[in-house]
């Protein structure tokens, strides 16, 4: 796979575009450009699917028999197989990334006939077939009532569907539709209220090329796929009853059994997956929510002698989501989608808006607008039809600086900044009563972004005393003593997302001094490296100039990302560090030595854990070598702390050599045991470290079980674990933090609340422990890749 910094350099290179295989999605694409910046194509519909070994395979929903008897398509983004004859509780089964959903049939299924994407089960009723189709991202399930005599059965009165969930629970959801939920409620697959409809419209509705014939020739065609109606067939919609292992459809009786209904009828309740959304919806009420290949959008009405339908208008709905585009600088955007047709070989201009969000429960006239973005005045689609010819054609929205209503790129910038939750742009003809304007656009509309990383602010920022490697980030209740005129200052220059060597980074640190008024000044600002850039989470390091003895200096540092777009240089700073308060002093105690007695050892090219968490450690501290003169020294106290615990302090012995028998380190994995002396002149000095790691526990360090009872006035989570010598207590704190009877077993069972019964929810309400639990210095699973290394307060990671 090719990273971004082998995609960039590869671009530079060549002059031309390189894949980031490595940042490969579903639903984006990533590029490499030769100016730096990076290209992510935003897709409305899946481009790839990815297998279990990680390679990637073309979208293919064509339906095939599997080893283990089941039918599934060749290549989809969800887990999705449909039952290949036996009994009905097999069904479907829908999955991805582990949850899954399976719904069942009342009765035993034949057999399928296939037929692409489509299953046929052949009279699982006298005179209904069941058909399932798969789609990229989900399936749609159709009852096909072939007679008069089939919509007779009672069982059709109202048809019902076990349903089961493994990670999933199967809810109601908008607007009659229901919704697949993970256990934090997060919909995984959504489905609108189903519908049917007959078959009234299919001789008037065919899908002829538009010339050909006069009057009904310029039909709309939505009749072509038989798993949705087709214009002048008449509809229902039919809200799904949600029951306990069960989903309910009560068809609309009249439709189906009514003297003038035209058969066959069909019974349709979809669901899919909640990625990305997309819906066309028009004015007669009919709405087609993740359709799948083009749809209109204009009047679709006669005009010229030539027709495309009854006179409703259509409009096309594309929704997005934030993720890919977080932590990312949006240098320029462009929508596009591709017209595959048009009433005539005429240009018509056609709208992008912004509008509000859609659902499943989307209807005419759709969510209120809230912005228009571009317009283009095209034609497509008509191929030879016209001359000279007018093939599909990509329709791009792109702004125009000499049109200040065009504004795409400020609003992605603003949506992948989180201003909004989600983007949602609407394709409607710009005069829609005009049915020459009507249009046809494929299901496939991507958000193009080039982009720069945003920088985050640094980690690690500190100081570095002596010689070792530790930086310490002090108060200016306690600042960190430095003896040495020209200390070594580091911070870990970040991006707000990770990249993977990308970015162009560089620290800038900032040096202020505190005058013998009190006032702080700035005397230095300098950067790392002073020339060129790194990539992100590099440590950058650098000496400070000679400081002048005996005063107070704080660092902060901020992280500086830079790019090239279209020749021109730009440049985007993050928000300071907190301050870092050290003092220089140096006839202040150096940095003591450390030794190790047991169990403990040094890491150094290895680091094996030994001990345990709340197991002692005994250790030796002797004055440095510069603090003894002729056998003696004037140092007097040592104070000794771990990561996570309170400084303690330690009288010197009679001897150099001071030996504490009672480090007991709180957490398991790498540990830093920090040192400092103090003098007869009560003159803390540099600290010393000595990094050790720490064997994991046997059993749990930690366990609340968040089941205190409402009106107690308990306000503390009891910590119940076993395993080492410190229990850590929850505290509930703030605003709408307490107990609640809302827990999932019901009655007497209880569970923590955050802000649920607050009349506004802010999320200020938490559960914390005074002292951390877990070990931040090393990682727990690999990989892990959004994870930033960071240290407590006081002491930076290296």
């Amino acid at each position: 796979m090719v990273d971004e910094a082998t995609a960039l350099a590869e671009a530079k290179a060549s002059g031309q575009q390189v894949e980031v295989t490595a940042a490969r999605g579903e639903y984006t694409t990533t590029h490499a450009n030769p100016d730096g910046t990076l290209t992510l194509t935003q897709s409305t519909t899946p481009q790839r699917v990815k297998q279990d070994d990680g390679t990637w395979e073309a979208v293919d929903a064509t339906l095939e028999r599997r080893p283990d008897g089941r039918i599934g398509p060749k290549g989809a983004v969800v887990d999705l197989s449909f039952s290949g004859g036996g009994p009905g509780a097999g069904m479907l089964h829908l999955g991805k990334n582990g949850r899954s959903i399976s719904l069942g049939w009342p009765g035993a299924l034949p057999e399928p006939v296939l037929d692409g994407a489509t299953a046929t089960y052949p009279d699982v009723l006298d005179g209904v077939d069941l058909q399932l189709t798969a789609t990229a991202e989900g399936y749609r399930e159709v009852l096909v009532v072939k007679t008069p005599e089939a919509a007779q059965h009672p069982e059709l009165e109202s048809v019902e569907l076990t349903a089961r969930g493994d990670g999933l629970t199967v809810v109601p959801g908008a607007g009659g539709g229901l919704r697949a939920l993970d256990d934090d409620g997060n919909a995984i697959f959504r489905g609108p209220a189903g519908q049917m409809w007959d078959s009234a419209g299919t001789a008037e509705s065919g899908t002829q090329p538009q010339l050909l014939h006069t009057a009904a020739a310029a039909e709309d065609g939505e009749g072509e796929d038989s798993s949705q109606p087709g214009k002048g067939d008449a509809s229902a919609i039919l809200p799904v009853r949600v029951q306990e292992g069960s989903v309910i459809v009560q068809p609309d009786l009249e439709l189906l059994r009514g003297a003038e209904t035209v058969y066959p009828v069909y019974i349709d309740p979809p669901i899919g997956l909640g990625a990305q959304e997309r819906t066309k919806i028009s004015s007669d009420g009919d709405r087609f929510w993740m359709f799948d290949g083009d749809k209109g959008v204009g009047k679709c009405g006669t005009a010229d002698g030539y027709s495309c339908g009854s006179g409703y208008v259509d409009r096309m709905y594309f929704e997005f989501a934030p993720t890919a585009l977080a932590g990312k600088q949006i240098l320029d955007a462009t929508f596009r989608a591709r017209e595959t047709w048009s009433f005539n070989c005429d240009a018509h201009t056609v709208d992008l808006k912004r509008t509000n969000n859609i659902s499943e429960a989307t209807r005419w006239p759709g969510p209120s607008t809230l912005d228009h973005l571009g317009d283009r005045k095209v034609s497509a689609g008509r191929g030879t039809e016209c001359s000279p010819s007018q093939p599909d054609a990509w329709i791009e929205f792109h702004d125009n600086p000499n049109e200040s209503d065009e504004n795409l790129t400020p609003t992605v910038r603003s949506f992948a900044a989180g201003s909004f939750s989600r983007l949602t742009l609407m394709l409607r003809a710009h005069d829609e009563s005009e049915p020459r304007a009507w249009k046809r656009f494929d299901d496939n509309a991507e958000l193009q972004v080039i982009y720069a990383y945003k920088p985050g602010v640094p980690t690690n920022v500190g100081i570095i005393p002596g010689t070792g490697t530790t930086a310490y980030c002090r108060t200016s209740a306690d600042p960190l003593v430095v003896t040495m005129e020209k200390p070594t200052i580091q911070a870990r220059v970040q991006t707000q997302v990770p990249s993977t060597s990308g970015a162009l980074l560089q620290a800038e640190f900032a040096l202020e001094r505190r005058g013998t008024d009190n006032v702080w000044r700035q005397i230095w600002v300098g950067d790392a490296p002073d020339a060129g850039w790194d990539p992100d989470n590099t440590l950058e390091r650098m000496a400070t100039p000679q400081l002048a003895d005996g005063y107070m200096y704080r660092l902060k540092a901020r992280t500086q990302s830079h790019w090239t777009f279209l020749t021109v240089p730009d440049d985007l700073w993050s928000a300071y560090s907190s301050w870092c308060y050290f003092k220089t002093d140096s006839a202040a105690p150096k940095a003591p030595r450390i030794t190790s007695v047991s169990p403990y050892t040094l890491c150094s090219t290895a680091c094996e854990g030994n001990g345990g968490p709340g197991v002692p450690g005994t250790f030796v501290f002797e004055p440095n070598t510069a603090d003894i003169t002729n056998g003696t020294t004037d140092i007097t106290y040592y104070e000794w702390k771990l990561l996570s615990t309170a400084a303690k302090s330690v009288p010197r012995g009679t001897t150099l050599s001071t030996t504490v028998s009672n480090v007991s380190p709180p957490l398991a994995g790498t540990q830093v045991l920090s040192v400092r002396a103090k003098d007869v002149y009560n003159r803390w000095g540099t600290p010393q470290e000595f990094i050790f790691k720490v064997a994991p526990a046997e059993g749990a360090v930690g366990r609340w079980h968040m089941d205190g009872v409402p009106g107690s006035g308990t306000t503390t989570a009891t910590d119940t674990a076993e395993a080492g010598s410190t229990r850590n207590h929850a505290t509930l704190d703030g605003t709408g933090t307490g107990w609640s009877s809302r827990a999932r077993r019901g009655e007497d069972d209880y569970s923590l609340r955050l802000n649920d019964y607050t009349a506004t929810p802010t999320q200020t309400g938490y559960a914390a422990t005074s002292a951390p639990v877990v070990n931040t210095r090393d990682s727990f699973t690999e990989p892990f890749p959004t994870w930033r290394p960071g240290g407590p307060v006081g002491l930076t990671d290296r």
